[in-house]
This record gives C-alpha cells, sequence and structure tokens, in this order.
C-alpha cells in the first residue's frame, strides 16, 4: 500500500511509514457510552422543563391585574379573578363605575317593577382578555310561604344575557294550591299571560298523580316547557310549588 502522507509504497502490516513516520493505522478515539447517556437525559431534561414552564405560565403564573378595565380581546382569556361585592369591585378598578352604573338600575328597576324589597348579592368574575362574567341575585320574600329570586347572568363579550326567576311557594296542601293563582300578579310580572296559561294546562295533567300520591321523586313532578316549568315537591307534612321562568336578555348591561 501506499502511504497516504508522502505516498511511498509501505508494507501493508506497517503501523508507521519508514519514510515520513506517518502513522498508518491511526483511529479517531471513540466516545465513551457514557456521554451519549448524558446528552440523552439532557435532552429528555429540557424537554420536562420547557412544557413545565410552558403549563406554569399558562395555569399558574397570572399576569398582572391592571387597575382600569379595558377593551376586550378575541379569545377565551384566562381567569384571573373573582369579586363578590360591588364595592370589592369598585374598589379594584378605575373605571368600575361604567360597569356598576347599568346594574343600580337593573336592580331599582326590578324593586319598582315588583313593589319588593331585595337582597342582592354579586359575582364579578374577570379575565386576561378584559371580558366580565356577572351574576347578579335579588332576593325578596313576600310573605312567610312565597320568595321571589331573580337570576341575571352575562358577560361583557356578549356571549350570553340570561335571567332566571324563581316564585317559591311553601306550606302546600291541595293540588290547587300549587298552582299560585293567589300570586298571579307577581307571575304576570314575571311573564306573559298566554306562557302561565300554558303552564298550568300541563300541570293539571299530573293531578292524578298528586291525588294518589304518585311519581314524586327528588326532582318533584310537574309541567316542563320551553320558556319554564312549574313543579311541585314534598315539604315534610306538604308541599313546596316553585315556578321558573326563563328569558334571554338584551344585553343592556353589558359594557
Amino acid at each position: 500500500m501506499k502511504c497516504p502522507h508522502c505516498h511511498n509504497e509501505v508494507k501493508d502490516e506497517a503501523r508507521y511509514c519508514p519514510h515520513c513516520g506517518y502513522h498508518l493505522h491511526e483511529q479517531k478515539p471513540s466516545i465513551p457510552v457514557y456521554r451519549y447517556v448524558i446528552g440523552a437525559v439532557a435532552v429528555v431534561v429540557f424537554i420536562f422543563y420547557t412544557l413545565a414552564m410552558t403549563m406554569l405560565n399558562q395555569y399558574f403564573i397570572k399576569p398582572q391585574i391592571s387597575n382600569t378595565i379595558g377593551t376586550t380581546v378575541k379569545g377565551e382569556g384566562t381567569f384571573l379573578k373573582s369579586y363578590t361585592s360591588l364595592d370589592e369591585f369598585n374598589k379594584a378598578f378605575d373605571n368600575a363605575d361604567k360597569f356598576i352604573s347599568p346594574i343600580k338600575d337593573y336592580n331599582q328597576s326590578l324593586s319598582k317593577t315588583y313593589g319588593l324589597i331585595f337582597t342582592t348579592s354579586y359575582t364579578f368574575r374577570y379575565y386576561s382578555n378584559e371580558n366580565l362574567k356577572v351574576k347578579i341575585i335579588n332576593k325578596a320574600i313576600i310573605n312567610k310561604d312565597v320568595s321571589l329570586e331573580i337570576v341575571r347572568e352575562y358577560d361583557r363579550t356578549k356571549t350570553y344575557d340570561e335571567e332566571m326567576l324563581t316564585l317559591s311557594k311553601s306550606g302546600c296542601l291541595l293540588f290547587d294550591d300549587l298552582k299560585m293563582k293567589d300570586l298571579k300578579p307577581y307571575i304576570l310580572k314575571m311573564t306573559t299571560k298566554k306562557t302561565y296559561q300554558s303552564l298550568l294546562n300541563a300541570f293539571e295533567e299530573k293531578r292524578t298523580l298528586f291525588e294518589n300520591k304518585e311519581g314524586l321523586g327528588h326532582y318533584g313532578v310537574g309541567a316542563y316547557l320551553e320558556g319554564g316549568s312549574l313543579v311541585y315537591y314534598p315539604d315534610g307534612q306538604s308541599y313546596r310549588s316553585v315556578l321558573e321562568i326563563y328569558k334571554n336578555k338584551n344585553y343592556r348591561l353589558a359594557r
């Protein structure tokens, strides 16, 4: 064979070229196996670190909350904080009154419409995309057996705006008591005469079940129509009748 360095002829078994001293069978040093293992471990650790930091930023490290609610941004947004009173919400944001004012007007309109004094509770859920999800619960006691609850839920991006009105009457002994006709002035402010009559017609079909004390389970017995229901439940030695009306509202509270 020829020496790759000086190109002179040398014997095949020679380790060095006798002409220039070139090392004919020099091999590249092999990389120890443990170095491959260390490299693989380093890659795996890097991947897990990257995933962990991504999840940490997304679910645990919340963006700093500004003292002003800005313009909404498209997307779901990350939940940041909940406020459970008007005072708490008002102190958190400089422009909170913009959102509180229409809520106060709404509450006053309920008192005026029903002629009742309501106690009100609130939940404001604030998101990173500047969205607000608001829940308002107004409750009024009409007498010792009758109460009215009005729940309004909406969000700032106008994805939903719903109102559920619940009139509850306890101490009912007779089937006709369950129809709550004595509360008709309140009911006709909750819904239309047509809807109420439709519920009464469907409810009348349950009279035999009531008289035979049949079919009464945990979820009660009654009439379920689109937009409302009239259902009775066992209540000790008597019964409780519940009228629920569901409404989609007009986003007037959203700002």
